[in-house]
Parts: structure tokens; sequence; C-alpha cells
């Protein structure tokens, strides 16, 4: 339903209130997750069905990369059997696609060849557990150099068959600017070291039957990556490089700009933000998005939803048919207008269907003489009118 895609990286489990708010209030297309904690995440996918939950499975970098290096297959082997598979099998059923290794892009053809070999190999080894891949995930400013050298590097037979693999969701990479969003389009346009949007450069040089989804697993500020030489820039993240939450969130060179940009790629599944953490992390902390910025985040989420408040409602509320109370309003109403019997708790009094602004409660009716259509009841909360004048009703395929 959101038209955006825009979500938040999520390091670690802060707040689960607060995650919990804004996943179903503001309700991202897909997230990306380092906790793969299964009742927290069964319980967000219960109420917002639709969403793609990506994984990491965090191990350090350089050793993963030096296993790499060494054996792809055999790295491919340890990654999977001694850490993806405990922490992703309980949840399998709920992710999209779990991330094979982190930023181990360089300039190097030979690292490349051997990232994608065991890739393709991840990519393998979780088929039999209904888990997809999410090959590459490479870092900012890769692949790097001219148009001739990237179309070398996205033309690798090895790089070529992980991407088209049958257990591929998608194709990651991160990006990332500074010091704001729209740096390369008001500064250096038609620059070779060109880092937001770049996969418009890379990725339509794949042969088509290994274009698969891209998504963009990390993106926001970070004065870290350069070229240093450009105006303003800073080490470190948002906080640092813009420091106002609002113009970093709602300005118009900033994530606004980038999301519509994005929103104009039917290819490009989603962009998480980096991150979601402790606030006090001094790694980190001038990259959180969390409290009062998260919450002005999802509200930035929704503003771009899509299609009518009766779709939004419809979506949330195909996931919920049980027994309910009878005496409710909106039983009362369903009476009335002859929509059967109760089919679904009441859905919205702990927030998970808010829309543009606006909190919601709606609830499924069936007839027994028509099991194939639901009637469902809504109301806006916040609507000060009676009850009887704010309840409405729609009809949906079950």
């Amino acid at each position: 339903m959101s038209g955006s895609k825009l979500s938040i990286h999520i390091n670690n489990l802060v707040d689960r209130d607060e995650l919990r708010r804004f996943l179903l209030e503001a309700r991202p297309a897909i997230v990306k997750t380092m906790r793969p904690d299964k009742d927290f995440w069964r319980e967000v996918k219960s109420y917002h069905p639709n969403l793609k939950i990506v994984c990491r499975v965090y191990q350090d970098d350089e050793e993963m990369h030096r296993r790499i290096m060494a054996d792809p297959i055999r790295a491919a082997e340890w990654y999977v059997n001694d850490h993806i598979l405990h922490n992703i099998v309980p949840i399998a059923d709920l992710v999209y696609g779990v991330e094979t290794v982190n930023e181990m892009a360089r300039h190097d053809t030979e690292r490349y060849r051997r990232q994608a070999r065991y890739d393709e190999k991840v990519a393998d080894l979780l088929q039999p557990y209904g888990i997809k891949a999410i090959v590459w995930n490479g870092g900012v400013g890769h692949p790097s150099g001219t148009m001739v050298e990237m179309r070398k590097f996205v033309n690798l037979s090895e790089f070529v068959a992980a991407c088209a693999h049958p257990n591929t969701a998608a194709i990651g990479s991160h990006e990332y600017c500074a010091p704001i969003m729209a740096a390369e389009d008001l500064y250096k346009p038609h620059d070779k070291d060109w880092f937001t949007l770049r996969y418009r450069r890379w990725y339509p040089m794949l042969p088509e039957h290994a274009q698969k989804p891209l998504f963009i697993g990390e993106t926001g500020i970070d004065g870290g990556i350069g070229p240093q030489d450009w105006p303003g820039v800073v080490q470190g993240g948002w906080k640092t490089n813009i420091g106002d939450a609002d113009e970093y969130i709602f300005g118009e060179h900033n994530l606004p700009w980038y999301d519509n940009e994005l929103q104009q790629d039917d290819y490009v599944v989603g962009a998480t933000i980096f991150c979601y953490t402790w606030p006090d992390d001094e790694k980190w902390k001038s990259f959180v998005v969390a409290g009062g910025d998260l919450n002005k985040l999802g509200t930035y989420i929704q503003s771009q939803a899509t299609g009518t408040v009766e779709d939004y409602i419809g979506e949330v509320m195909q996931e919920h048919v049980i027994p309910a109370n009878a005496q409710a309003w909106f039983q009362q109403y369903a009476w009335a207008n002859e929509l059967g019997a109760a089919r679904s708790s009441e859905v919205g009094y702990d927030g998970e269907l808010w829309y543009k602004g606006h909190p919601y409660l709606a609830q499924v009716f069936m007839r027994d003489d028509d099991l194939t259509t639901q009637h469902i009841v809504y109301a806006q909360l916040d609507d000060p009118r009676q009850w009887q004048e704010k309840t409405a009703h729609f009809d949906r395929a079950n």
C-alpha cells in the first residue's frame, strides 16, 4: 500500500513498542533487521502480512571476506550451516531474503568473481529450506570506474549466475551521499564518482534474465564516503552533515528527493535507512533514526500511501478472521445492513490501522450464504461525529 520505497535498517530491537508502532502505522513495504527475533517478527507479520523482511546475520566482515577469498564454496557452507540456518529457519516463512555478505566489493575482478561464486553457493544451499538469498550487497561506489569497467563487471559470468539463480530474491546494494542526498544532482551530476542513484548506471547493463529486484540495504547520509572536496561534507551521518531531522526527513534535497527517484524505478523493491540502534551507540549515533525521528519517518512514509482508505483497511483486515464480540457497535451496524456474522476481532485499537495520520477501527463480517465475500465495517476513530454517522462498509473478495 505504501508508495514510498523507504524504510529503516534495524541494528537492534531497542524499543519493541516503538518499532512495532512504526511498522504497523507507517506500513513500509520492506524492512531490514539484524535481529531475527521470531516472536517480534511473527507478531508484526500477522498485522502487516505484505511486509518484506530482509535479514542480515552478522559476522565480522573482514573474517568473512578472508574466508571467501580463500575458498568461496567452503565459506558458503560455513556461513549457511553455522550461522544462517539456526537464526533464520524459525522465521523462514516470514522472510523475503537473507543477505549473503556485507560490502565485500572492491575494484578487483578476482574478488568479484570469488564473491559471486560464494553468493551462488549460498543461494543454492538455502533453497531446500525455503530461504531466499539477497546477493552481492555491494558498498557505496561499486562497481567503480568508467561505464566500460561497469559493463565488464556486470557481465562477469559468475556475477550473472549468482543474480540469475532461481533462489535469488534480490540484488543488494548500498547508497549514501553527503552533505545532502541530492548532492551529486546539485553539484556534479555527470561525475564518475556518482554515488546516490549509481545503480541506474550498472543495473540496466545486466543481462535481462539476471535483473532480479534491486534492494538498497543501506542508505542515507555518510560524510565518510567522500569525495571530500564537495561543499560542506563532514565525517559522520545525517546529524553531523544536516543536523535537523525535519530537513533530513522532509527536506526537498534529502530523503523525499531520493524516495521520489526510487519510486520511478519499478525494479527497486525498497531502501532501508541506516540505522535504528541505541541512541548513545558511539559508532553510529550520528546516523541514528529513533524516537521522535522515527515517528517523523513514519509520518513521511504514510504521506506517500497509495490507493484509498478502503484499499488500505481491506489489506490489513484480510488476516483477521476470528470470532468477535457480538455486542459491539459494528455488530449492530452489520445486523442493520444484513452483512452477516462477525468473522474477526475489531482491529485498530492498538494502532495497527493508521492511514495518512488518522487511526481507524475495522472488522470483517460475512453471511453464511456467501462466504466468498467479506463485508468490512470501518470508522475513523478521531472523527468527532457519532458512531452512527461515521461508520461505513465496503465489500472485498474473501
